[in-house]
């Protein structure tokens, strides 16, 4: 397109810049788009500004985005988005501040880009602001701003946020119900946990959907609810959910730190005869914490032995963390060293190591 005579449309502008990868190819578009007149269509230079953030260069998006004579709402949002997204959180919020109206879309991105970069008081203090300043909470903002308060300091404003969500009317939401029920359990609340996730189940909600019913699965085993995670993991599938890879993890894990050992290796099975679903890395490397918190070493490292795929890290140090739990330090430093073989670069491999010696 760039080498043809013929002048590309703001449309079609608009469409390469969006899935351009390659910031030299970028350069010569927005060349393209200087010479064609185009820079003053406030939709094309929007998607510039995007793509240049997108592709790690704030500064360039900032200079188009200073010399545009007209902005709309989609340009200030793009613009606090790109420098978010390369970590230049005060230039954005300056920008966010100039910003006015702010709009429900402007508030969830700078949110977002404090919740994602684990500044967790910060999202709160501006998801407070933006209803002090009359925009209410959408979906999105619940979401981000419950993810980012996924911890027990949190709890009582994840309450209130809960008690906001139920005001507004979006607790028939399935995507906010699961994160209610992920933000109770990381923030140490498995009952409140449970207690949301079965009123989802009343309204129909999560019956057969996978996603809540994994996260119910992996609170319960985080908290060492091994029993508890194994009820629901026969109960979802009695109720028309099936399980995946992920459903396997916790549950075994579940089992695992619950010294569920006959129930851990009968859920290992059904994976494969019951369910069909492949075997990865990590489920062998929660059967072995599971033999070797049993005291079971030997069989973990006959296990390891027989296993189908290539031994890895993973295997290796949860054949290490179970017998530092066992206090073998010969079986331990034996793990340390074909961890480090695979993976020269596993720094805790080498601490463990070295507390072996």
């Amino acid at each position: 397109m760039l080498l043809e005579p013929v002048v590309p449309s703001g449309t079609t502008f608009v469409a390469v810049l969006s899935a351009c990868t390659d910031v030299c190819e970028g350069i010569q578009i927005h060349d393209r788009v200087c010479e064609s007149g185009h820079l003053g269509d406030v939709i094309v230079a929007t998607a510039l500004l995007n793509m240049y953030g997108k592709l790690g260069c704030p500064d360039r998006a900032l200079e188009i985005f200073s010399a545009m004579r007209q902005r709309n709402m989609i340009t200030w949002n793009a613009m606090v988005a790109a420098l978010a997204h390369n970590e230049r959180f005060e230039q954005a919020f300056g920008i966010f501040e100039r910003c006015s109206p702010k709009d429900v879309v402007l508030w969830n991105a700078m949110i977002t880009a404090y919740a994602q970069a684990g500044h967790s008081k910060q999202a709160l203090e501006l998801f407070q602001g933006m209803q002090t300043d009359g925009v209410s909470p959408d979906s999105v903002s619940f979401l981000t701003i419950l993810n980012a308060c996924c911890s027990p300091e949190f709890l009582s404003r994840g309450r209130e946020i809960h008690a906001r969500m139920i005001k507004s009317g979006l607790t028939e939401d399935v995507f906010l119900g699961t994160a209610l029920v992920n933000f109770y359990g990381k923030a140490g609340s498995v009952d409140d946990s449970r207690a949301v996730f079965d009123r989802m189940k009343q309204r129909s909600l999560s019956r057969d959907d996978v996603s809540s019913w994994n996260t119910l699965v992996t609170v319960l085993a985080r908290h060492g609810r091994g029993d508890e995670a194994l009820s629901h993991f026969y109960r979802m599938q009695s109720e028309g959910a099936r399980p995946n890879s992920s459903t396997f993890l916790s549950v075994l894990s579940g089992c695992s730190h619950s010294g569920l050992l006959w129930e851990g290796i009968q859920c290992f099975s059904s994976m494969v005869w019951d369910h069909r679903v492949e075997i990865c890395e990590e489920h062998f490397g929660c059967v072995i914490d599971l033999l070797g918190r049993a005291g079971r070493l030997g069989e973990a490292d006959e296990f390891i032995a027989k296993m189908p795929l290539d031994s890895n890290s993973v295997v290796w140090m949860s054949l290490l963390g179970a017998s530092k739990i066992q206090g073998d330090a010969g079986r331990a430093k034996h793990a340390a060293v074909n961890a480090i073989a695979i993976d020269p670069r596993h720094d805790a491999a080498y601490v463990a190591l070295s507390s072996t010696s």
